[in-house]
């Protein structure tokens, strides 16, 4: 898993930067990832390893709409 205070070679093939801030009160258990592709009620997020689904609050979630 990606460190908070030196991302990997990993995470700059998916432009992290390393003068990116991080946000305010950001633990080290935090995975740093992108989000690569977005759908209706998702995302897939990269780590720069690998890729995995995310979904948003519920209260950004669309109604009636299907998790895909």
């Amino acid at each position: 898993m990606p460190s908070l205070d030196k991302p990997p070679q990993a995470l700059h093939a998916i432009g992290w930067r390393d003068d990116t801030p991080l946000p305010d009160g950001a633990a080290q258990s935090w995975r740093l990832a992108r989000v690569i592709v977005q759908h209706r009620n998702g995302y897939v997020l990269s780590d720069g390893e690998e890729e995995f689904p995310a979904q948003p609050a519920p209260r950004f979630l669309r109604r009636r709409a299907a998790p895909d």
